[in-house]
């Protein structure tokens, strides 16, 4: 899969000052991949938050954990179960985030940290620098919002434009 068609953006995130991109992205994409863990780990319920569909939840469970390099999740929501994994794209200095459901990968996402929200890009996106990501997660990883005109497969599960989960209060 083609990386977006951007160089990514890293906001401060180690405390080292300044900020970073390709490719000088290395710290800052283990940087996040170890906050991934830690919010698997730590809120391992999320809830689906979509327009006219009703709520689903969706159980998360740290299986793997490489610090600075790799993580990765199994999730089940209903009787859909799979893994989510966050690794560093060294090619594109951004960190490649994937979903797979039974050896199939339905998901995939460039994940980088422009300012205090994390975006997220699927494969091959053209979105101008200067522009927002189709995807969004919070400051504080509690809640993500996707597209779902940049990643079809999610239109599915939601009644909407965009795919939400939120970790409940």
């Amino acid at each position: 899969m083609t990386p977006p068609n951007r160089k990514p953006w890293f906001y401060d995130s180690t405390g080292a000052g300044g900020e970073f991109t390709f490719p000088d992205t290395g710290r800052e994409m283990g940087w996040l991949i170890d906050r991934l863990a830690h919010t698997v780990e730590y809120f391992p319920l999320w809830r689906t938050d979509n327009d006219g569909t009703p709520p689903r939840d969706i159980t998360l469970t740290l299986e793997e954990h490489v610090p600075d390099k790799h993580m990765r999740a199994r999730f089940t929501c209903g009787d859909v179960t799979g893994t989510i994994t966050a690794e560093p794209d060294p090619a594109s200095g951004f960190v490649s985030i994937t979903a797979e459901v039974v050896g199939h990968e339905p998901f995939r996402a460039y994940m980088d940290h422009p300012w205090e929200e994390f975006e997220l890009f699927p494969p091959g996106d053209t979105t101008a620098q200067a522009d927002e990501g189709p995807g969004r997660m919070s400051k504080k990883l509690w809640w993500v919002s996707l597209s779902v005109a940049a990643w079809p497969m999610l239109a599915p599960i939601t009644s909407g434009g965009r795919f939400n989960a939120i970790v409940p209060d």
